[in-house]
């Protein structure tokens, strides 16, 4: 089979109407929640089960496969996520004849997780699958066929850094092709490396009321120095974000050495008590070790994690969690 064939054109554009319905969704989502959206490529073993007729002098079943996937994270354990992968050509051959077979699928699938440590995740996809199948036979030319069959995968991630991950996989498509192209189920096992989108818009820092107290006379000079304020996190992520008026007041507290730190961490509701425990611990390290990096003595900074148990937000909304995804840091004197 020639891949630069009208019916190889035909397959590719078929292809793509299946998956361009997919698009505005994922773009909708990366351009809410950024930082929930990822992309990623794979590549691994492709196997056709029963693809060769009775009667065979030679049938190749395997081939290299390679593809494409996208996804969006509802929360730390739901996903969406939608690909497309070409599962390459196989040959097989007959007494008087011989086969060549290419087939190209796409699907949707839903991912659900479980996490085992901070960095890795198991988890396991159930969908739908669209395949496309070209086959040339030697004597009676090129013809193809399509369908639809679900779809089961299972497979581990793990998380690199806030934005690099790699999966391991293994799919299963039952019955790929029709009564034209003649039917097969298709093992896919493959490794891949997944990349998650980081939100580059710089997030608030709200300063908090002044209570009614007389504030120490150190603060008093420095009136762009507040009593407190809260630093908000992207889901699921520990990575302090640019913050200009960090900077500042970590400036100012270099004079004022007898003013000490506070650092309370919190999560939102996603994700196990134990994992958010975890995560709003490394949140408060984090932060810690921003004010060390800055000649901050470690004597005047004091630590604190509540996972997701003091929420100031509902977080039953999108607003919400995002709100509750926060370090809130306050500033005392040392008499």
């Amino acid at each position: 089979m020639k891949h630069n064939s009208p019916l190889c054109l035909m397959n590719n554009t078929k292809i793509l109407i299946a998956i361009c319905p997919l698009l505005p969704f994922f773009l909708q989502a990366a351009e809410n929640n950024t930082n929930n959206f990822y992309i990623g490529a794979k590549a691994g073993w492709s196997k056709y089960q029963d693809a060769c007729l009775y009667g065979y002098t030679k049938c190749e079943e395997d081939s290299l496969g390679y593809g494409l996937f996208v996804g969006y994270d509802f929360t730390d354990w739901f996903a969406i996520e939608g690909g497309v992968t070409n599962h390459n050509e196989v040959n097989s051959s007959y007494q008087n004849y011989d086969v060549e077979a290419l087939a190209i699928s796409s699907d949707l699938s839903t991912k659900f997780g479980y996490r085992l440590t901070d960095n890795v995740q198991l988890y396991t996809k159930v969908g739908i699958s669209y395949q496309h199948i070209n086959k040339t036979m030697s004597d009676l030319g090129d013809f193809s066929g399509s369908s639809f069959g679900g779809l089961v995968a299972m497979g581990i991630d793990y998380k690199l850094d806030n934005n690099w991950s790699l999966r391991g996989e293994y799919q299963f498509i039952d019955g790929i092709g029709d009564d034209t192209s003649l039917k097969a189920d298709l093992h896919f096992t493959s490794v891949g490396i997944k990349y998650r989108f980081s939100s580059s818009k710089q997030k608030d820092i709200i300063p908090i009321t002044q209570p009614k107290e007389t504030v120490v006379s150190e603060i008093k000079k420095q009136p762009k120095l507040p009593k407190n304020i809260i630093l908000f996190f992207d889901f699921d992520s520990s990575e302090i974000l640019p913050t200009p008026l960090l900077h500042q007041i970590t400036d100012q507290l270099a004079k004022f050495p007898k003013i000490n730190i506070s650092i309370i961490a919190h999560t939102d509701s996603e994700g196990s008590d134990l994992y958010n425990d975890k995560l709003a611990a490394k949140r408060a390290l984090e932060v810690s070790k921003y004010f060390l990096h800055k000649n901050i003595n470690k004597n005047r900074i004091n630590v604190l994690s509540h996972g997701e148990r003091l929420p100031t937000h509902d977080n039953e909304t999108k607003k919400g969690r995002a709100k509750n995804r926060r370090v809130e840091i306050t500033f005392s004197h040392n008499a």
